[in-house]
C-alpha cells in the first residue's frame, strides 16, 4: 500500500465549466467510474458552477492507475474547491463513492492503512464497513499502533469534511486529544493494566458517544471490557494465507511440471475426473 495525492486545480474562464482528468498514463475505467460519481454527487449540490477548467490530477502522474479506492478522496477535493475548506496533508483516506454521497467498502485496507502510516499520515478515514480490516491491522502490529494512527470509519463524505480538514470540528479536536492522553496511562508493552480502568472505560465511552467511528476507541473499549478479539477474522486470513502462497508460486511452477500434474489424475469409465 502507498498513498496517492490527488491534486484539483480551477481556472476562470468564459466558456463554461469543464471537468478535465489530467493523465500521462493509463487511468483505468474504474478510477474514471469512481470520478464521475464524485462529480455527480458535487453537482447535486451545486446546480451552478463557475464557468472555467476544473482539473484534477495526481503527485505522481507517471505509474498506470485504477480501481475505485480514491471515490471519496475525488469528492472531498471537489468539495473543498466550492467550499473552500483545506484539506490536511497530514490526513489520508480511501474508499468508494456513490451519487448520493455515501463511502462504500473497499479492498486492501490493511496494506492501505499500512501504505498511509508508513507515509507520515496520523489519521485515517476508512469505509465503516472496512472497519474489521483496522481490527485485523492492529492484531498484526500490536495494540501500541492505536497512539501512532487514528482510524474513523466513516458512512458519508460529509463526515469526512469534520476530520480531513486543516480546521477540524472540534468534537473531533477534543476526542483525539483525549484518548491520547488516555494511552499516556496504558502499558501496551506488557499485560494491559491501568491505574483506574473504570474511570477511563468511562471517558472512552463518552468520547465514542460523541464520535462513534473513532475505531481508536472502540478497540480500546473492547481491550479493557475483555471482549478483544486476538485472532484475524476469516477474510483477512484467507488474504494474508493466498498472499503468502504468490510468493511461492513461481517456485513450484518451476519444480511441478504439467505431465505431473498429468499423472495424478484419474478418470472413471465415464470420462470422469
Amino acid at each position: 500500500g502507498a498513498t496517492l495525492d490527488i491534486i484539483m486545480t480551477f481556472s476562470p474562464n468564459n466558456i463554461k465549466a469543464n471537468f478535465i482528468f489530467q493523465k500521462e498514463k493509463k487511468i483505468g475505467q474504474e478510477m474514471v467510474d469512481s470520478c464521475n460519481e464524485a462529480l455527480g454527487y458535487v453537482k447535486t449540490k451545486y446546480l451552478y458552477m463557475q464557468k472555467g477548467e476544473y482539473r484534477i490530477s495526481f503527485g505522481d502522474r507517471y505509474t498506470d492507475k485504477d480501481g475505485g479506492s480514491a471515490g471519496a478522496a475525488f469528492t472531498l477535493t471537489m468539495l473543498s474547491i466550492f467550499e473552500g475548506f483545506k484539506i490536511d496533508t497530514n490526513c489520508a483516506m480511501t474508499g468508494d463513492i456513490s451519487v448520493d454521497g455515501k463511502i462504500r467498502i473497499v479492498g486492501g485496507v490493511i496494506e492501505k492503512i499500512r501504505g498511509a502510516f508508513l507515509d507520515k499520515c496520523n489519521i485515517i478515514c476508512i469505509p465503516n464497513k472496512n472497519t474489521q480490516a483496522f481490527r485485523d491491522y492492529v492484531v498484526i502490529f500490536g495494540l501500541p499502533i492505536l497512539k501512532e494512527v487514528q482510524v474513523f470509519g466513516l458512512n458519508h463524505i460529509d463526515d469526512a469534511k469534520r476530520i480531513m480538514v486543516t480546521e477540524k470540528d472540534p468534537i473531533v479536536v477534543s476526542s483525539i486529544s483525549q484518548f491520547q492522553e488516555i494511552c499516556k496511562n496504558v502499558n501496551f508493552a506488557a499485560p494491559l493494566t491501568m491505574v483506574d480502568k473504570p474511570t477511563y472505560i468511562k471517558q472512552l465511552e463518552e468520547i465514542k458517544a460523541k464520535l462513534p467511528e473513532y475505531e481508536n476507541v472502540n478497540i480500546l473499549l473492547d481491550v479493557l471490557n475483555g471482549k478483544y478479539e486476538k485472532s484475524l477474522s476469516l477474510i483477512t486470513s484467507f488474504e494474508r494465507m493466498f498472499t503468502t502462497a504468490d510468493s511461492f508460486l513461481p517456485f513450484l511452477n518451476e519444480k511441478v511440471t504439467q505431465k505431473h500434474v498429468e499423472n495424478e489424475r484419474g478418470y472413471d469409465q465415464y470420462g470422469q475426473l
